[in-house]
């Protein structure tokens, strides 16, 4: 993403006219009305605001719920005055004009401010998405992520490298913002866990935190079954990568 590009919608996200997005209280739309939201368009009264491809349909959420509630699902709603985007709300007053940035395409996080107050929409190469239930990587590419015990670990494996393999440097160098290789002590968590197995079901070994110049740390499975931790994975082959959430 290139921090450099932003683009600033001004007059409530993007109009040709000036149009504020205001605390709506009235019925008939016209004098305040509750705004509401259907697609990707917010309409207020007899305004309509397209959000110039913010969204605020998500896609479906782990249990199913298509994302209206902003909560279970990657959506946002706007429920009277309040633009709300997981378990984060924005409150629009009356009178105070908004605005939109976001980078030149249109796919990292959008910040929309309103005011004194702002809210970021989390967007992954276009697609809201929710931070309770994926993580997105410095490419682009989408995640589920799953608590295993204590700990957040990404259901997939990173994406990317040599047919989605890492060497210990370009893996260590991979992880989202926020997110690491796991280190031994991860590792051993990880396996005590219960519902270990349920979540790791293909055989490979996966890198873990640096042990000196020449090895890694490295969880390996073959055949179905954990064979342990490795301590010496050769930090020059090519192995799959799963980061945990720091």
């Amino acid at each position: 993403m290139n921090r450099s590009k932003l683009v600033i919608l001004t007059a409530s996200i993007m109009l040709a006219t000036t149009f504020t997005l205001s605390a709506c209280s009235g019925d008939d739309g016209k004098d305040g009305a509750s705004c509401t939201i259907d697609g990707d368009k917010l309409t207020c009264g007899d305004k309509v605001v397209v959000l110039n491809g913010v969204g605020v349909q998500g896609p479906k959420g782990d249990d199913g719920k298509d994302g209206d509630d902003g909560k279970d699902g990657a959506g946002c709603t706007l429920n009277g005055n309040r633009l709300i985007c997981g378990d984060k709300t924005l409150t629009i007053n009356d009178g105070v004009g908004c605005t939109l940035e976001q980078d030149a395409e249109g796919k990292g996080p959008a910040t929309i401010t309103c005011g004194a107050n702002s809210l970021v929409i989390p967007m992954c190469n276009g697609t809201i998405y929710s931070l309770a239930t994926n993580v997105c990587d410095n490419n682009g590419n989408l995640y589920g992520i799953v608590k295993i015990g204590t700990q957040t670990w990404m259901k997939e494996n990173l994406k990317g490298g040599t047919n989605d393999m890492f060497t210990w440097a370009q893996a260590n160098e991979s992880c989202p913002n926020g997110w690491s290789l796991p280190s031994k002590a991860n590792f051993d968590a990880l396996v005590a866990a219960s519902d270990f197995a349920a979540i790791w079901t293909d055989d490979g070994r996966w890198w873990g935190e640096g042990r000196n110049d020449n090895n890694a740390y490295m969880l390996v499975i073959e055949n179905g079954a954990f064979l342990g931790i490795s301590q010496t994975g050769n930090k020059v082959s090519l192995e799959s990568v799963r980061c945990v959430k720091n």
